[in-house]
């Protein structure tokens, strides 16, 4: 269980995390056009990458926290692009 905390921890609560702060600051920031010269583009506050790995997809033996925590990962990622996190107080 200590190990799997441990990823869960790192993984999936660093990423929620640090995900939820930038998208804070990104949200206070002014919105800069995406490209100047062509304004039906519209305009953009910046862009938050999240690293995944394969194992977000595949399940693979004897790393089953390893897994756990990058499939958690991925659903963060997908519901942040959509509903940016807001759990930091």
């Amino acid at each position: 269980m200590d190990e799997f905390n441990r990823f869960m921890n790192v993984n999936v609560t660093g990423t929620m995390l640090v995900t939820s702060i930038a998208s804070s600051l990104m949200r206070n920031q002014d919105a800069l056009p995406v490209d100047s010269s062509q304004p039906a583009r519209g305009v953009t506050r910046g862009t938050i990458v999240v690293m995944g790995s394969a194992a977000a997809y595949i399940a693979t033996p004897e790393i089953s926290q390893y897994t756990a925590s990058k499939h958690a990962v991925l659903g963060l990622a997908k519901n942040a692009g959509k509903f940016p996190p807001v759990f930091v107080s």
